[in-house]
């Protein structure tokens, strides 16, 4: 899956692929774009629901499942 052309998050889960390093990078400068203007624009909801100390990063890397971490991490 082609992390760069998804449009919703309905499309993230539809198929399963071979883990990539390309692929686990793609997923996580996606989710990690995603925190990022969660936390920018809509302040109150990411500090009810996310500690506001932390950046999207590390939301982004939780996300990965282990396989993924470990692409990105070696």
């Amino acid at each position: 899956m082609n992390y760069n052309e998804v449009d919703t998050f309905d499309d993230l889960y539809d198929e399963e692929e071979e883990v990539t390093r390309e692929s686990a990078k793609h997923k996580f400068l996606f989710w990690k774009e995603h925190f990022t203007d969660l936390k920018k624009d809509e302040r109150e909801h990411w500090n009810f629901y996310h500690n506001p100390f932390l950046d999207g990063d590390i939301y982004a890397y939780e996300i990965l499942t282990c396989d993924e971490k470990e692409l990105l991490v070696h």
